[in-house]
């Protein structure tokens, strides 16, 4: 529902704010392959997104104990909210990439130069919340869930550490975006899902909960 009201928002100021009027005797086919083949990309994204997500805890609900799904569970919340925050300002470096692709400045060394700034600040960010939580999240999860959850805080480390250090290239994202390469991660991130539940099987089977991440 709030994403309807959110789209029904947003035509009505593009339609009455921003006066746009949309042109339906003229069709585009290479905007509309662009557009579909970026929008394929996002969907198998989002996909491998959810599976990396839920396939850890769907094969410790097999193979171990529930009490171990539940304390999974409690690392994976709090990794969520780090990835959130880590990569919250990323979609806000798109545009001047894009205008950069638009002015035909497409060299490595544009992007490099550009790049190089805006990662700062994500490793910043990244690099906050993650020392932040390796120094008092131990502390955070006893108050949270009491005793017996201490396997999560150390769970919940050993996801946020490395990808503390994808988060501080996250902005290359936006340039996947910006030259319409987005595929090609996503391809990429499918591989890496389908191996990710082959290890995560033995690992599990030989760590317990330890061997999921």
């Amino acid at each position: 529902l709030i994403n309807l009201i959110y789209l029904i928002a947003g035509m009505l100021y593009c339609f009455l704010g921003l006066r746009v009027r949309a042109r339906l005797y003229y069709f585009d086919k290479e905007i509309f392959l662009s557009a579909m083949w970026f929008s394929l990309a996002i969907m198998l994204q989002a996909i491998i997104n959810q599976a990396n997500t839920r396939v850890d805890i769907t094969i410790l609900g097999i193979m171990v104990a529930a009490e171990s799904v539940t304390k999974y569970s409690v690392a994976m919340q709090i990794f969520q909210i780090f990835a959130t925050l880590s990569t919250a300002a990323v979609p806000m470096y798109l545009p001047r990439f894009t205008k950069l692709v638009a002015s035909g400045k497409t060299d490595g060394d544009m992007f490099t130069k550009e790049m190089i700034p805006p990662s700062r600040i994500q490793t910043l960010i990244s690099g906050a919340i993650t020392f932040c939580f390796i120094v008092c999240g131990r502390d955070f999860i006893y108050l949270w869930m009491g005793e017996g959850y201490e396997i999560s805080w150390i769970i919940a480390v050993i996801v946020m550490v490395p990808t503390f250090l994808v988060h501080a290239n996250s902005v290359v994202e936006s340039v996947l975006d910006a030259v319409g390469k987005r595929m090609v991660r996503s391809v990429i991130l499918l591989f890496v899902a389908v191996a990710n539940i082959g290890i995560s099987i033995v690992l599990v089977n030989w760590l317990g909960e330890l061997g999921a991440p």
